[in-house]
């Protein structure tokens, strides 16, 4: 690259990482104080070094709780409180303890409430004393340890632009790795809340940009190479000082060692000047680490303190490891957290993955493209190799813990991805058009990453919001619903009854609580098929919508609350949508309908459209319309089984009623059936045929039918006619039986 490119795409990095800290800072305002993942735990541990200047004891009585009973204890939220976070490397805490140790934190307790430790001591919406300004006492310690993460991401959007820069050498890949890297909107959110997830994916990417100087340098200098290999064991420590798993960055730092004594192997002894690089390399990284093991070595006997690491995790501890087939399955949903989930339980709503899919697989296929025209440079292997050693290491860690299927395990990766990403993209294009399609991707990131928040984080911060007396009074007085918990239901309504397979079924249910409610409860909606198949279920882990908790609640007012719930179906069915409540803490006890058995209530019914089941012929051909958008098309009779063929010319705007009437040959009625089609004529769409069955006793001795269709609630019938238009008295079509055939 030329200086003058070089400039304008520092001016461009400079624009972008502005761009990427005010966004930062939107991120940080719009989530809630503890609402990053496990970050009251993070947190408790910043304050703990903040308030004692030293490192916590590994063996209190938080972790001991932990490894007994394999479930996070209850204790007392206050200043000192340990967590199971406690356990981890403490650079990145110590540097939050150096930035809050000065201010008042004594309203902690005020500031981080909670109901029950499982819920992590969520707060769950922006209450009035953490939107004061300006921040005071614990809300000015977390905002700035927020920062903190801010000024880390924003560090790791530099280190990937000069990475980038030194093994791709072109501005337009390095200016997009940064952008992707940049406005990754689970990137901004790990740069925007307490996590140490942060602090190693910037420490390894350091340490990344160390190895690339090393690999690139063309001067053969035994000294420089020392010195600099002396650099990469000192940000591979800080790595590991960072987070127990960045030690994995030792896999490319070896590569980068390697590489360079090879290609200066004509002129430094190699073996001589590996030895000397790796021995500068292992003194750096013990410069910086080395009390830390030796303090765990005399302390805990272990230099990671391991067997307290995994007393803390104990509650995570999968009873056998994860088979590889169990692995390979969680891969999708681990790309997702990639890119769309946000903290515990908030997400992107799933509609916004298909971009996101898109473009990965534009960038694999040109990323294949590039390296069959050898388009990549061979020094690109660093990523390679440091992407594998943070999946391996990741992977291993899976296999035996729980609750770790998050990309933000694996935020080392970035860089590689990133970068990988834009060769990809880039790939695709002539040489001409690449830069400024640079910038016009970088512009779209940047919309997307604004984007985000206001579909992901904000509608799921907010705090409650009661219906007026006039609003409740609007509601209908039918069909409520009381738990045993205490919690009614008032009303239920789905936005649409008709959704495609994969879809959301989007609800509207309207709560109350009738008594204070201590006790957190976990609320799941599920939706079966006629056959009682599950077709899809969400459980709101205790709040609903992930929004607030429930003890939030103010007993006698009533809230609405959205839902969204996804349906499945091999082919086109109805689904039934239950909701029901059980308790949050173990056994998980179900929560009755009041005065019943039942454990759950209906609240609505809704089409998944998909394929059609083959359509059938009816034994006997019979010619009527009902209404405008129904018609008769036939009928099969066997024994007391009528089986009526409808066909739908549009969409019914209600549910009706069939009646048919069996009569004798003096006109009698001998046998009859009044009952809703099975399949409600309010999803029939257009086209369909449905089959409707009937039992009718003495059906086989009938001569004649008689049938209709009307509205339940007023009794009106649909007009009937005649395929000529004419219409049947009384709207009642009469049909001359068919002797039956032979039904076996």
């Amino acid at each position: 690259m030329g200086s003058s490119e070089k400039q304008r795409g520092r001016r461009a990095l400079g624009a972008m990482v502005v761009v990427f800290v005010v966004l930062c800072v939107f991120y940080n305002f719009a989530t809630p104080l503890f609402e990053g993942s496990d970050e009251g735990p993070h947190y408790n541990f910043v304050d703990y070094l903040a308030s004692h200047g030293a490192l916590p004891d590994l063996d209190n009585k938080y972790v001991r709780a932990i490894a007994e009973t394999r479930q996070l204890p209850i204790l007392e939220q206050e200043p000192g409180t340990l967590g199971h976070e406690i356990t981890q490397p403490p650079l990145y805490y110590a540097a939050g303890a150096a930035l809050i140790f000065w201010i008042d934190r004594s309203d902690f307790a005020q500031i981080h409430k909670t109901a029950d430790i499982k819920s992590h001591g969520l707060v769950n919406y922006h209450t009035p004393a953490e939107m004061a300004f300006p921040p005071t006492g614990t809300v000015l310690a977390v905002r700035l340890v927020r920062l903190l993460s801010t000024a880390l991401g924003a560090l790791m959007v530099v280190l990937s632009y000069a990475i980038a820069s030194l093994l791709f050498k072109r501005m337009d890949v390095a200016l997009l790795t940064a952008a992707i890297t940049a406005f990754n909107p689970k990137f901004i959110h790990l740069s925007s809340v307490i996590t140490n997830d942060i602090a190693v994916a910037c420490m390894v990417t350091l340490a990344l940009w160390v190895a690339a100087n090393i690999m690139v340098d063309t001067r053969a200098d035994a000294r420089r190479f020392a010195l600099r290999a002396a650099m990469l064991g000192a940000c591979a420590g800080l790595a590991g000082l960072s987070k127990y798993s960045g030690m994995a960055v030792f896999a490319p730092a070896g590569v980068a060692l390697l590489w360079y004594v090879v290609q200066h192997r004509r002129t430094l002894p190699l073996l001589q000047t590996l030895a000397l690089g790796v021995l500068a390399c292992a003194i750096g990284f013990a410069a910086i680490t080395g009390w830390f093991f030796v303090y765990n070595l005399v302390r805990y006997g272990h230099p990671l303190a391991w067997a307290q690491v995994q007393a803390a995790n104990t509650m995570t501890m999968r009873g056998s490891p994860l088979p590889l087939s169990d692995v390979i399955a969680s891969i999708p949903m681990l790309m997702r957290t990639y890119w769309g989930i946000f903290g515990d339980g908030i997400q992107a709503p799933p509609d916004f993955d298909a971009p996101q899919w898109v473009i990965l697989v534009v960038a694999s296929v040109g990323l294949v493209v590039a390296l069959v025209r050898r388009q990549l440079p061979k020094e690109s292997i660093l990523l390679v190799i440091s992407g594998a050693a943070t999946l391996v290491a990741f992977f291993s860690w899976m296999r035996q813990y729980g609750v770790t299927d998050n990309s933000r395990l694996i935020s080392p990766i970035a860089v590689t991805v990133s970068a990988f990403c834009a060769a990809g993209l880039l790939a695709w294009l002539p040489a001409k058009l690449r830069t400024g399609s640079t910038y016009i991707l970088g512009a779209l990131a940047a919309g997307w990453a604004v984007f985000i928040p206001t579909v992901a984080l904000l509608p799921n911060y907010q705090p409650p919001v009661y219906l007026t007396p006039e609003q409740e009074s609007a509601l209908p007085s039918q069909g409520r619903m009381l738990f045993e918990n205490g919690i009614e239901l008032l009303s239920a309504s789905l936005r649409t009854n008709r959704i495609d397979a994969g879809g959301m079924a989007d609800l509207t249910l309207y709560w109350r609580a009738t008594r204070p409610i201590t006790v957190p409860y976990a609320m799941v909606l599920e939706a079966f098929d006629d056959q009682e198949h599950s077709l899809g279920r969400i459980s709101t882990g205790g709040y609903l919508g992930r929004q607030f908790m429930i003890p939030e609640w103010q007993p006698g007012r009533a809230l609405r609350i959205d839902y969204h719930l996804p349906i499945s179906a091999p082919q086109q069915t109805m689904a039934s949508i239950f909701v029901g409540w059980y308790e949050q803490h173990p056994p998980n006890r179900l929560v009755h309908v009041a005065e019943t058995s039942g454990v759950s209530a209906q609240v609505g019914r809704v089409k998944v459209r998909g394929a059609l089941p083959p359509e059938k012929t009816p034994a006997q051909r019979v010619t009527a319309s009902l209404g405008d958008v129904i018609q008769l098309e036939g009928y099969t009779a066997c024994g007391d089984k009528l089986s009526l063929f409808w066909r739908s010319t549009g969409t019914p705007g209600r549910d009706y009623t069939v009646f048919v009437h069996a009569l004798d040959e003096q006109g009698h009625v001998i046998g009859q059936s009044d009952a809703p089609v099975t399949y409600p004529t309010l999803f029939w769409g257009a086209g369909e045929q449905v089959i409707d069955d009937h039992l009718i006793d003495r059906l086989a001795g009938a001569r004649a039918l008689r049938l209709g269709m009307y509205a339940p609630d007023t009794g009106e019938r649909l007009i009937a006619s005649k395929p000529d238009g004419s219409a049947w008295d009384d709207n009642v079509v009469r049909i001359d039986l068919q002797p039956q055939a032979d039904c076996r």
